[in-house]
């Protein structure tokens, strides 16, 4: 099989220490919530009663507990003061790997910093020349970059409140906009094939259904959306079901580049024409009622039932943003500049109409005008011919008459001479010379009535060419609107490849700018060192600051026990966070223990001799008891008590274990309880009282069957919770109580790493139940026999004495404890209950006056 990668045996350890880390976590929460010391440490129950017992001055057994955390004046030895130490190292040794590693950060840091402040630099050289394009309040130049693949240079320029979808634009699009998307589909299919427009147009709909709308014999009245489809509905009352994109086919898709132009130019003039059959056929005015936008008139969409007057979002200028959007509102108000181009070219071509007609109109009533007065003058010319004729003939009858006087004068001329001829000739001349006037007055007449028709004509032909040349200055006119449509489509023009431009500036900015960023990052190489040394350097510092901390509070409880000190420093250990913390209590812990008194008063090695059954049990001899009472000696009493089968202890199995009595060790004189014999330790004298060693002696003829003293053995044994007097008489309470539960092993950390099983095999347990301290410990005693109270008193030491109760308090509840492998039963030689007069006890002790 193959190895497995290297990586995993990592992630096994890192899941291992992942695991142990949230157990301790779980582990210290739950003893915090329950109110318990966060250390796992009662200090109550848990003195940490160890390492007592071959110290052999008197200070030295005093402050046993105290010297083996603290370590003994002068020194620095002791369980505390080496953890702290230890803490020290390795908080240093953490320090030195967190230098370098700071070291080697700080240069990468700085690599860090100068390759952010190019990304930085690139990302505000892009970021804002995207902004400023797109105008979008809502960018940042700093992380515009970051947002590329949301950013679409065909709408970032538009405010979202004006921005449709294509479903938005689709619902909105007017009939005729639908004809025209559809004819432009329709046409580029037939040009390119089925396969035109990326395969849009071979599924969704069926061409033959739009052949009507294509070849004009049928109109678009509206349509609905519904999803990715729309439903399209024709004058003839067919419908066809059309994917939704054909709805905005000629703004979406981009025209094919196997489309020729005049092609392109060629269907969109086509569509259009279709799109404005479609217009054509809407109503001129709104209906009371619609239900799809064809029912109402140009201008009108069908909203909820009723034609209202259309208004698009982006009519508002305020939609547009950036320089994109300026471009967008220019290229709007050059669009209207070709309109306004427009209607004032058909305004010049509208003004020459009517010139033009006017002249027309003119004319033709200046050639009537003019025939009028040819046929008038002549008129008037035969009626001077019938005057002048008149004229001529009343002349000649003027001239008769003027002849016929004449007459009358001859014949008074031939009575008188020659007289009256000469007057009718004067007559006749002067009748010739009128005649002659009226003649060249009606030729004259007649040339004024010719200069006049002339004239006539003449003045008709000028108003004619006047009104002409007018007209004409409104083809001037014209011309002139004709350029400026040219001019305003021009304009148009370059401001749609700047728009377009500037789209692809965008497109050009994000992609270039992402490029610029993912070089920028390669180019960054991170230094060939590792963090793994600090992080096993910390983790070692962590958890010697634990062990530390736990061995100082430890140290605070021993002090506490020893030396009988109220303090702080339970709290300053607990609350402890750094290793100097901790450095201080220890150091606060020494300067208090190094006069080694308590409350003034030095410990002394002290030792008593009391009586199991007289001192401690209290057997009094009642053989002077009134008749009817057991009299018994005080020696019977006793070996009754010895043999009582209450006192008989069997194991699990029912198998008999020995005798086990009951008594109690306390300062009778103290407490008023029984006449304390003038025994020092039972007058309660003194105080800070801890027993160091526990010696017997069996007392009795023949207590000894078939065996030596060296083969027999008694065990005591003492509760787990004693106590002592307090050495200071203000102290609220007489007895300084305390309790130890020796299973377990306080130093190792329960809410640790090396937290073991719960069924305490290892020592490490967590154990939260208080039975322990009500337990009791074993002190096995080599007993002597035969010794009496002064043999024991005098000796300096009590062969096969016991110190395995050193330094817990004196005072406390204690058992005798005859096994029954040792005591004379069935035959075989040990201690002979029956032949036992009394049991001697020999305690030293450890204590300070009061």
């Amino acid at each position: 099989a193959p190895e497995p990668p290297a990586w995993l045996e990592d992630w096994d350890a890192a899941t291992e220490r992942l695991g142990r880390a949230l157990g301790r976590a779980w582990r210290a929460v739950s003893r915090m919530r329950d109110g318990g010391n966060p250390l796992g440490i009662d200090p109550e129950l848990d003195l940490p009663w160890y390492r007592i017992g071959d110290q052999g001055s008197t200070g030295a057994r005093f402050s046993a507990l105290t010297d083996y955390f603290v370590g003994r004046p002068g020194t620095e030895g002791g369980i505390a003061t080496e953890a702290v130490a230890r803490a020290e190292t390795a908080l240093q040794l953490a320090r030195d790997a967190l230098a370098s590693n700071a070291l080697r950060d700080f240069r990468q840091d700085v690599e860090e910093a100068a390759t952010a402040r190019r990304l930085e630099a690139i990302r505000r050289r892009y970021g804002e020349q995207i902004a400023s394009l797109c105008g979008d309040p809502d960018f940042d130049a700093r992380t515009v970059l970051d947002d590329a693949a949301d950013i679409d240079a065909d709408t970032c320029f538009v405010r979202p409140r004006c921005r449709q979808s294509r479903v938005e634009r689709a619902a909105t699009r007017m009939p005729e906009e639908v004809a025209f998307d559809l004819c432009v589909a329709e046409r580029v299919r037939r040009v390119l094939g089925r396969t035109a427009a990326g395969g849009l147009l071979t599924t969704g709909y069926d061409p033959a259904d739009l052949a009507g709308l294509v070849d004009g014999v049928d109109r678009v009245v509206g349509h609905t959306v519904e999803g990715d489809r729309a439903t399209v509905r024709f004058g003839s009352g067919t419908e066809a079901s059309l994917d939704l994109r054909l709805l905005t086919f000629a703004t979406d898709v981009p025209p094919p580049a196997a489309l020729d132009a005049d092609v392109a130019l060629a269907i969109q003039a086509d569509c259009a024409a279709v799109a404005g059959r479609s217009a054509a056929r809407r109503p001129t005015s709104p209906p009371a009622t619609c239900a799809l936008h064809g029912d109402c008139p140009m201008g009108y969409v069908c909203t909820e039932g009723t034609c209202v007057p259309r208004v698009e979002a982006t009519d508002d200028a305020s939609c547009f943003t950036g320089a994109l959007g300026e471009v967008a509102v220019a290229m709007r108000a050059a669009a209207l500049d070709v309109e306004v181009a427009r209607a004032r070219l058909g305004e010049r071509a509208d003004a020459y109409d009517i010139a033009m007609r006017a002249c027309i109109v003119s004319r033709l009533g200046a050639d009537r005008q003019v025939q009028a007065l040819e046929a008038h003058n002549e008129t008037v010319r035969k009626l001077a011919a019938i005057k002048l004729a008149a004229d001529v003939a009343s002349n000649a009858a003027e001239a008769t008459k003027d002849c016929a006087t004449a007459v009358d004068a001859v014949d008074d001329a031939v009575s008188f001479g020659a007289a009256g001829g000469v007057a009718c000739a004067a007559a006749a001349v002067q009748q010739v010379a009128q005649s002659v006037s009226d003649g060249m007055q009606f030729a004259i007449d007649e040339a004024e009535r010719s200069h006049e028709v002339t004239a006539a004509r003449i003045a008709a032909e000028t108003d004619y060419d006047r009104c002409v040349v007018e007209a004409e200055q409104e083809l001037v006119g014209t011309e002139t609107a004709a350029l400026e449509i040219q001019v305003a489509v021009e304009e148009l023009a370059g401001m749609l490849v700047t728009f377009d431009n500037l789209k692809v500036d965008v497109r050009a900015a994000l992609a270039e700018g992402a490029d610029a960023l993912a070089r920028e990052r390669a180019r960054a190489v991170r230094p060939l060192a590792i963090d793994y040394w600090l992080d096993e350097r910390i983790e070692a510092f962590v958890s010697a600051r634990r062990a530390a901390r736990r061995a100082v509070f430890l140290a605070v409880l021993a002090v506490e026990y020893e030396y009988q000190m109220s303090s702080v420093e339970r709290q300053a250990a607990l609350g402890a966070t750094r290793v100097a913390q901790l450095r201080g209590v220890l150091d606060r812990l020494r300067a208090f223990v190094a006069t080694g008194t308590v409350s003034g008063g030095h410990p002394a090695e002290m030792h008593a001799v009391v009586s199991l059954r007289d001192n401690l049990l209290a057997l009094a001899d009642q053989r002077d008891l009134p008749r009817g009472w057991h009299r018994m000696t005080a020696v019977q009493r006793f070996r009754a008590l010895l043999l009582d089968p209450r006192f008989a202890v069997y194991d699990e199995a029912g198998r008999y274990a020995g005798q086990e009595v009951p008594f109690r060790i306390v300062p009778s004189g103290a407490v008023g309880l029984g006449d304390a014999a003038g025994i020092p330790l039972l007058t309660g004298l003194d105080c800070a009282e801890r027993l160091w060693s526990i010696g017997a002696s069996l007392v009795g003829d023949g207590v000894l069957r078939d065996v030596d003293s060296t083969r027999t053995r008694i065990v005591i044994r003492k509760r787990n919770r004693f106590f002592s007097q307090w050495c200071d008489p203000r102290s609220e309470s007489a007895f300084q109580v305390r309790a130890t539960r020796p299973s377990r092993n306080l130093l190792a950390d329960p809410l640790g790493d090396d937290v073991g099983t719960e069924t305490g095999d290892s020592g490490s347990a967590w154990l939260d139940d208080v039975a322990e301290a009500d337990a009791f410990t074993n002190a096995r005693l080599q007993p002597l026999v035969g010794l009496t109270l002064a043999d024991l008193d005098t000796m300096d030491s009590v062969p096969g004495a016991s110190r395995e109760l050193a330094g817990t308090g004196l005072y406390g509840e204690y058992t005798l404890f005859l096994p029954a492998e040792f005591l004379a039963l069935e035959g075989h030689g040990g201690i002979d209950l029956a032949a036992v007069d009394d049991v001697l006890l020999r305690l030293d002790y450890v204590s300070v006056a009061r």
